[in-house]
């Protein structure tokens, strides 16, 4: 019961202290013959991957918060990729 109890009380305090660092995931994958992607994150924490392949790729990323991680593959003959990261 005491184990238990515990628990339940380190699941309740880790999510209210989990939610002061919210922030913003996404995943792009494209493939086809010409892929563009464009994404834009406010929050504390973001992080955005892209995954392009085709003949041409464009991507571009935005993103405005204190942690920051951001990450492009691209595969093809034209390939442009913009990264802007300011906390």
């Amino acid at each position: 019961m005491k184990l238990r109890l515990g628990l339940v009380t380190f699941v309740a305090a880790s999510t209210l202290s989990f939610a002061a660092f919210a922030g913003n995931t996404a995943i792009v994958i494209q493939e086809g013959g010409h892929n563009s992607s464009s994404v834009t994150q406010d929050g504390n924490h973001n992080t955005a991957m892209v995954w392009q392949e085709g003949h041409s790729n464009r991507s571009t990323i935005n993103q405005d918060g204190n942690h920051n991680l951001a990450g492009v593959y691209q595969d093809g003959h034209r390939n442009h990729s913009s990264i802007t990261q300011t906390p």
